[in-house]
């Protein structure tokens, strides 16, 4: 089976450590691979401890294909500079079109 393929969309490539800090959101596609396919997402936002206790970043998975649903995709842990997520059944396994698009946004500077 392919592997699990991320497609940066905005922006273009994985923020680093000098361009995560002046991004506010990522968006990244996933087309899956194999079931249970684990996604690394790279924010390098630099949240603090209290922003993750807070509940940040945001993630926001939205299916693009009908069988995204039933791929059960799950955030499996967030961190300062990245989120994973987790594909638990094998629904559209080895699909050749993104599968879902994911929007990882950090805290605004009003609630920061």
């Amino acid at each position: 089976m392919p592997a699990l393929t991320s497609t940066y969309l905005n922006p273009s490539a994985a923020p680093t450590a000098a361009t995560g800090p002046n991004q506010n959101t990522v968006v990244v596609t996933l087309t899956p691979g194999d079931t249970l396919d684990t996604a690394l997402i790279t924010t390098a936002f630099g949240l603090s401890s209290s922003e993750l206790t807070a509940g940040w970043p945001n993630v926001s998975i939205e299916p693009i294909l009908p069988s995204a649903q039933g791929a059960n995709w799950t955030l499996t842990s967030s961190a300062a500079d990245f989120v994973f997520l987790t594909k638990n059944n094998s629904t559209a396994s080895g699909s050749t079109t993104p599968q879902i698009r994911v929007k990882v946004s950090r805290p605004h500077s009003i609630v920061r």
